[in-house]
């Protein structure tokens, strides 16, 4: 078998096929093989040597996701170290199993790298306690922000920082004539597209800024005449790329918001809040980030996204393979 990795997306995320799309690429036939879920098995016909797994398992209670993902994983082990392969790659694990994972992995003389997304433990002192469990001899940890990987330097663990690339969502979508017309009415579009949103702040800002339409993503209905919400917008990016702003008022710490980065993409303006995560935006990305406190302004500065990318490749390609 070609290639000196196998890569794995346990949890199988619609929202991970942009960035997994990246990083395979960017490993290139480095990677013997590819294993997804049938959920999205198709969205990765550009990536060749993938192998499919039945991912309605994930969906039929919290025990079996725990044991599924456990089989499937060890299963693949086994073929790493039956196929001489010493490094495998999870793009998503269950947490509930990963120090399982670390022991097997140590026994069969395996190297495990891990994507933190959202299995990073915060307070929770069961998840501090499940990820103090890893051996940190056999998994190397990736995280998208310094205090991520201060956190798990705090359960003995072993960390690099990676930063999160700057992708652009790709999809086909437009927008309405109903909504062309309501945007026609103001100066200017601030698109709100994460869920994890401050909606009162928004209804502040709402009062606060008549000449813009606000456009939330929220199961909660907004009574504002310069405001539109919706649970889901299958027009997501097409709405990016007319919007002047992308307010993020949430505070996620440790973790990143792809929002962020595909705002980032197109060269949108950032607002954010002054806390954890508005601090690492602004500080990131000063000149295209700004906080919601002052006077909004569309004006960002021009950002390397193809240089900032490429030292992104080398990074990983350098710790995985030299």
């Amino acid at each position: 078998m070609n290639g000196k990795i196998i890569a794995i997306d346990a949890l199988s995320p619609k929202g991970h096929i942009t960035i997994n799309d990246f990083y395979l690429n960017s490993m290139g036939l480095n990677v013997a093989m590819f294993v997804i879920g049938s959920s999205i098995f198709s969205k990765y016909n550009k990536i060749e040597n993938r192998v499919e797994f039945d991912d309605s398992f994930l969906k039929r209670g919290r025990v079996i996701h725990l044991l599924f993902t456990l089989c499937l994983v060890l299963k693949y082990l086994v073929i790493a170290k039956v196929k001489g392969i010493d490094k495998v790659v999870l793009f998503s694990y269950d947490i509930g199993n990963v120090f399982i994972l670390s022991y097997v992995s140590k026994i069969l003389g395996i190297k495990l790298y891990l994507f933190e997304h959202n299995t990073i433990p915060g307070e929770h002192w069961a998840k501090r306690w499940l990820q103090r469990l890893v051996l940190k001899s056999t998994v190397v940890r990736f995280c998208y922000t310094k205090s991520a990987l201060d956190e798990f330097d705090k359960l003995n663990q072993s960390c690099l920082f990676l930063e999160h690339p700057i992708l652009e969502n790709v999809s086909f979508d437009q927008l309405s004539d109903t909504f062309l017309d309501k945007a026609s009415q103001f100066e200017y579009i601030a698109f709100c597209p994460s869920a994890n949103a401050d909606v009162d702040k928004i209804i502040a800002f709402c009062d606060l800024h008549q000449n813009v339409l606000f456009v939330v993503k929220t199961n909660l209905k907004i009574k504002k005449s310069n405001c539109i919400t919706k649970a889901f917008f299958e027009n997501y990016n097409a709405i990016m790329k007319v919007s002047d702003f992308i307010y993020l008022p949430v505070n996620l710490k440790s973790r990143v918001s792809g929002p962020l980065f595909e705002a980032m993409f197109y060269g949108k303006k950032i607002i954010v809040e002054l806390n954890d995560f508005g601090i690492f935006a602004a500080g990131r990305f000063n000149g295209n980030v700004q906080f919601s406190s002052g006077e909004w302004s569309v004006s960002t500065r021009k950002f390397d996204v193809l240089s900032y990318n490429n030292i992104i490749k080398n990074q990983l390609n350098k710790t995985l393979f030299e």
